[in-house]
């Protein structure tokens, strides 16, 4: 489940953006006329405390900041809002509040792709596959040329198995942004899979795998496609010990989220 765009790693210490947001909230007064700025820099701090793991720190900053968001003018402010909480509930596993909170959001703000398609993820974690996937369609419909969104479809096929639907939507993301090395290295677990071979790609055919982030990412993708899981596992605890891969990437990356399974991710995290 996703809320940026594009996410990665921030630049940065987050202690000291969130030292920094939280001196900018100390100094804006408390008024209607600072009421979207206040908004703004305090969505910017809960999504850190997100980043870092501290879930229930974001949330409370989310929630508090909510119930001053019940102006009509405020509704796309407060949809986003209700965006972050729900993100949090599913990080939890508490699909059924996630869903409820994704709804009002949805309401609040219709027009918003990104809260369709998170509509729509959740409906997947509930076992609503069907109904998922047409969520997200028809979000695709209004947004066609979202990267990310034909990303997110795919995340969907691939889970259910569906890897020939998967590789087809991770291709066009990958065809509308080819800086999307996370759909770069979807591309080549659903290609390793289908051709049922150990052989991995070279470098020169994953397009995008530029940054520190996607090479890592691409290496482990590679030991375990090539039966080297102890291998992968090294060099995961490493990317996460030196930052190279973020526990939010982690989770949010299909290609590493369906090769290992739950009881690996427990033990790494």
């Amino acid at each position: 489940m996703w809320q940026d765009e594009v996410p990665g790693p921030v630049e940065g210490s987050f202690q000291e953006k969130i030292a920094f947001q939280e001196g900018i909230l100390s100094q804006l007064p408390s008024s209607a006329e600072t009421l979207t700025m206040h908004a703004d820099a305090t969505y910017l701090l809960a999504r850190y405390h997100w980043l870092t793991g501290e879930n229930e720190h974001a949330a409370e900053l989310l929630r508090r900041e909510l119930d001053h968001l019940h102006l009509p003018q405020l509704s796309d402010i407060a949809a986003t809002f209700l965006n972050g909480l729900a993100i949090i509930s599913y990080d939890r596993g508490n699909y059924d509040e996630a869903l409820e909170l994704l709804e009002k959001a949805v309401q609040s703000n219709p027009a918003d792709p990104t809260l369709w398609a998170n509509l729509g993820v959740v409906q997947h974690g509930l076992g609503k596959s069907g109904q998922a996937v047409q969520t997200v369609r028809k979000t695709i419909k209004a947004k066609p040329r979202s990267s990310w969104l034909w990303y997110i479809l795919g995340y969907i096929h691939f889970s259910l198995g569906k890897l020939d639907l998967a590789l087809e939507a991770f291709q066009e993301s990958m065809r509308l942004n080819a800086d999307n090395f996370w759909a770069s290295h979807a591309v080549f677990v659903c290609q390793t899979q289908i051709e049922n071979s150990n052989k991995p790609l070279n470098e020169t055919q994953l397009l995008g795998s530029t940054t520190p982030g996607s090479n890592l990412t691409h290496e482990i993708c590679v030991e375990v496609l090539s039966g080297n899981k102890a291998v992968a596992l090294d060099k995961l605890r490493l990317a996460l010990s030196s930052g190279g891969v973020t526990l939010v990437s982690l989770k949010r990356d299909p290609a590493l989220a369906m090769i290992f399974d739950v009881a690996t991710m427990e033990f790494l995290l």
